[in-house]
């Protein structure tokens, strides 16, 4: 049996599912944007969800229920990880809208985990990972920390 830290290690080994080399605009960024102007937010909002799509429109589709993991790499480390993950709406919907997902509802769209890291090269890598892989890892974590409770 592996632990969970070889079970995620294993996970990210393998090459993402799909590489943004863009960063998202941040939360702070965007009610920024819809306290001066819902349109220039909305235009925001058009903008990133479409920048998404045109980069992903010859991925893979996903035709089955997944986890996502979040790989948000930043040039340093003063936004909170909030703050950042707010962009995965502009995500998910570019997805949507390239036909890489059906939908982004819970049906499809079954859980996430988030990773962050410092990077000259701004960019966001997702892994779509099977439930049962992700089932396995709690799990595995579960008996891991009763066993350190004895």
């Amino acid at each position: 049996m592996s632990t969970p830290e070889q079970s995620q290690s294993r996970i990210l080994q393998k090459k993402p599912d799909i590489v943004l080399p863009f960063g998202m605009p941040t939360l702070n960024k965007y009610i920024g944007a819809e306290r001066a102007n819902r349109f220039v937010a909305s235009a925001m909002k058009k903008k990133f969800t479409n920048m998404v799509k045109d980069a992903t429109i010859t991925t893979t589709k996903v035709d089955r229920p997944v986890f996502v993991i979040w790989c948000w790499y930043k040039k340093n480390k003063r936004m909170d990880t909030d703050n950042i993950e707010f962009g995965k709406k502009f995500v998910l919907d570019g997805l949507q809208k390239s036909g890489v997902i059906e939908n982004d509802g819970q049906k499809q769209i079954r859980g996430g985990i988030n990773f962050h890291s410092v990077d000259k090269d701004e960019r966001i890598e997702l892994y779509f990972v099977d439930e049962q892989e992700v089932i396995k890892i709690i799990s595995e974590s579960g008996s891991l920390w009763q066993q350190e409770q004895r």
